[in-house]
């Protein structure tokens, strides 16, 4: 089944899609198999059902605890003699613990549906662990590099394993933004650096999008002391629409409207839709970095779209790719 999908981007993106593309922060997980008794049943209404209800009820607020969620397992009960309910869960040993818990989650409000009065009820899916982020590209200065061993790639080091951790605080990643330093004002060994998650993204999928690019940006760019993950770049489609200049006319109108949505936006971000034709939805989204203001960001969304004609006219989608605004 394909894994659980995130769509995101550690810095900046612009995203217009057709009708024959979509995107998602997690798909449910896939259904495999049921196995519902014949010959054990129960009656609606009754106690046994009421204990069956509470239990279900309960399984995804213990799923969360480490007792047993940690290791991908629980069971529980609820009841007394004959209407005494057991269930358990157990997810694959890949599973992280977040998509575990989703299909835990998922399972419970379904499993009645698929076993509606039985008493043993088994049901399977599908699910595998969440895939690593989209690599789309890097930008690496090469005028500016720094020695290895040195005390900025020590404050590199530092600051760069300190992401995860700063990014799971609300103080900064509840906006799926945060920007720090490391090392010491006066000095040029000081390391500046931030991530930007794309505004529609849960935090834990931009958490592990940070985590991933932190992991790999070194690998991207060493030695590079101004490296972006994420930049100046365009990416399209290579299928092209019909009547392009009508369509460009009809996705500048849409980026007007997105742009202005995101720079009113206290999280600098927005995302629009619009029908194209009877059986053609164009989606846009576009954001800044939260720490700029709505004429700057602004600003430099003008510049991102204005890209668009250049790098992207008449496809059917297209990204432009800039480190601070999208």
């Amino acid at each position: 089944m394909p894994p659980l999908k995130f769509s995101m981007l550690f810095l900046f993106v612009i995203y217009l899609l057709s009708s024959q593309f979509s995107f998602t922060a997690a798909a449910d997980p896939t259904y495999v198999h049921h196995v519902c008794s014949e010959t054990a049943n129960f009656t609606r209404n009754s106690t046994f059902e009421s204990n069956l209800n509470r239990l279900l009820t309960s399984l995804p607020t213990n799923a969360s605890r480490g007792n047993g969620f940690s290791r991908g397992f629980f069971n529980a009960t609820a009841g007394q003699d004959a209407n005494r309910v057991y269930s358990l869960f157990l997810c694959r040993g890949d599973q992280t613990t977040n998509s575990c818990q989703n299909c835990v989650t998922f399972a419970n409000r379904n499993v009645t549906r698929r076993c509606p009065v039985s008493k043993d009820t088994i049901v399977w899916y599908d699910e595998t662990e969440i895939p690593d982020p989209t690599y789309l590209t890097d930008f690496c200065l090469n005028t500016t590099t720094f020695t290895r061993n040195s005390t900025f790639q020590s404050n590199l080091n530092l600051f760069l394993s300190s992401l995860p951790t700063n990014a799971s605080r609300s103080n900064g990643f509840s906006g799926g933004f945060y920007n720090a330093t490391a090392g010491q004002p006066s000095y040029s060994d000081r390391v500046y650096g931030l991530f930007r998650c794309r505004g529609d993204l849960g935090s834990t999928a931009c958490q592990d999008c940070v985590t991933f690019a932190a992991r790999n940006i070194s690998q991207c760019c060493p030695l590079k002391n101004k490296p972006l993950y994420g930049s100046t770049s365009a990416f399209y489609i290579t299928q092209n629409v019909t009547e392009p200049d009508k369509f460009n006319k009809f996705l500048g109108n849409l980026m007007n409207q997105v742009d202005t949505q995101a720079v009113n936006d206290p999280k600098r971000f927005g995302i629009r839709k619009a029908n194209y034709t009877a059986f053609q939805t164009v989606y846009s989204l576009v954001q800044c970095t939260p720490d700029l203001s709505s004429r700057d960001c602004e600003v430099c969304l003008r510049g991102a779209i204005g890209e668009l004609p250049s790098c992207c006219s008449g496809k059917q989608a297209g990204r432009v790719l800039y480190p601070n605004c999208c």
